[in-house]
C-alpha cells in the first residue's frame, strides 16, 4: 500500500477532477503490475496496473492481490467500471485504503467484488490514503472545494503597507523570489483562485503560473464591478467569474453572478464550484476576503510566507489561533503551515 500511495501522488493535476489513485498488483511476493490514474478521460489506476502485466504473468492473477488507495469504481463514466475489470481479470484479493464516498460508488465497488467471491479488505493505511485523497474527499463529503488560504506577511504581522505609503499601484511583494515561485506552484495545484475586488483594483495581479510549469487556475473574484477587471485579462484562456452586487452586460469571457445579500457570497461561490467541478480553491486575498473564510471556519489549509523584514505599519495580516502544523524555511522567509482540524 505504501507503493500505491507513492503512485497516487504522480498525476494529481492531470487526473482532476478525478482523484489520482495508486494501484499495485502483487502475486507470490512479486509486483506484476502497477499504475496510477491517467489524465482525465483516460484509464483509472487499476486498469493501468492490469495493462502493465506481461502475458507470461497472466496466470499469476489467480493468486494475486490488488492494493488500491481508493475503492474501485462501479459505474460507467468516461471509462467502464474498474470493479468489473478486476473481476474479469481473475484477481482473488483486493486491499483498499479508503472507501469512496461518491454516491456513484460508495460501497458499490466493494459489494460487486465480494459478490464475485473476491476477498476484500478495507481500511489498510486508511489515514494515509485519506490524506492523499483529502481534496477529493472534502469535495464529496462537504459539498464544497478543498480550501487553501495563502498570504505573505511582514515579520511584524502586516500583509501590505498602507496604500498611501506605496508610490504606485501594483503588487507589493513581501516574500523572497523563492517563496514567489512556491506560491505559483500552489496555483498549479488549484483549480480555482479567489481574490477580492480591492486586491483586483489595487494590486492588478496576473494570477497565472508564469514561474512554475502547470495549468492556470480559474479566476473567481468576490465583489467589485466589471470595470475593475483589467483589459489584458480578456485574452486569458481561463474562465473568469465575478460575484457582484452590480452585474452588468456580459463582456466577452467575463461571467458575472449577481449577489443580493453579501452574507450569501460564499454559498454562491461554492455552488458555482460544485456546478463546474472546481474541487480545490486557493484563496489569495486580500485580508478582508481571507478573514471572511476564517470567520466562517471555511478553510482546510493555510500557508503563510512570513518575511524577515518589518513594515512598522500597514494592513494587518489575518491570524489563526492555533499551533502550526509545521514550519519551513524559504530563503530568509519562514513558511508556516496550518491545518483546520475542525474540518478533518
Amino acid at each position: 500500500m505504501k507503493r500505491a500511495l507513492e503512485l497516487a501522488l504522480k498525476n494529481s493535476q492531470g487526473a482532476r477532477p478525478n482523484p489520482s489513485v495508486g494501484a499495485v498488483i502483487v502475486s507470490e511476493n512479486k509486483v506484476v503490475g502497477e499504475g496510477f490514474t491517467s489524465n482525465y478521460g483516460g484509464n483509472h489506476a487499476e486498469i493501468n496496473a492490469l495493462n502493465q502485466i506481461r502475458k507470461e504473468d497472466l496466470p499469476l492473477l489467480k493468486k494475486a492481490t490488488l492494493y488500491v488507495t481508493l475503492e474501485p469504481c462501479s459505474h460507467t463514466g468516461k471509462t467502464p467500471p474498474c470493479s468489473l475489470a478486476i473481476i474479469q481479470s481473475g484477481i482473488s484479493k483486493v486491499v483498499i485504503g479508503c472507501q469512496d464516498p461518491n454516491p456513484l460508488v460508495s460501497g458499490k465497488g466493494i459489494t460487486l467484488l465480494k459478490a464475485s467471491n473476491i476477498e476484500v479488505i478495507t481500511g489498510v493505511f486508511e489515514k494515509e490514503c485519506a490524506e492523499a485523497h483529502r481534496q477529493f474527499l472534502t469535495y464529496i463529503n462537504h459539498k464544497r472545494p478543498y480550501i487553501t488560504l495563502k498570504w505573505a506577511e511582514s515579520k511584524d504581522g502586516f500583509i501590505a503597507p498602507l496604500k498611501d505609503q506605496q508610490s504606485e499601484p501594483g503588487s507589493y511583494w513581501l516574500s523572497q523570489p523563492l517563496s514567489k515561485q512556491w506560491a505559483h506552484k500552489l496555483r498549479t495545484c488549484s483549480m480555482g483562485i479567489v481574490i477580492g475586488a480591492e486586491t483586483l483594483r489595487y494590486d492588478k495581479p496576473s494570477l497565472n503560473t508564469r514561474i512554475w510549469a502547470g495549468k492556470d487556475p480559474e479566476i473567481l473574484i468576490i465583489g467589485g464591478k466589471l470595470t475593475d477587471i483589467p483589459s489584458r485579462w480578456l485574452n486569458k484562456k481561463v474562465s473568469i467569474t465575478q460575484f457582484t452586487k452590480t452585474p452588468e452586460k456580459r463582456r466577452l469571457s467575463i461571467h458575472q453572478i449577481a449577489i443580493e445579500d453579501s452574507s450569501k457570497t460564499l454559498n454562491s461561490l461554492f455552488n458555482h464550484c460544485i456546478d463546474h467541478q472546481i474541487q480545490t480553491l486557493l484563496v489569495e486575498g486580500g485580508s478582508q476576503v481571507i478573514n471572511q473564510f476564517l470567520e466562517h471556519d471555511l478553510w482546510d489549509e493555510a500557508i503563510i510566507f512570513k518575511s524577515n523584514s518589518n513594515l512598522i505599519e500597514g494592513v494587518k495580516a489575518p491570524s489563526i489561533d492555533q499551533k502550526p502544523l509545521k514550519m519551513m524555511n524559504s530563503a530568509s522567509d519562514k513558511v508556516i503551515f496550518h491545518r483546520n482540524h475542525a474540518n478533518q
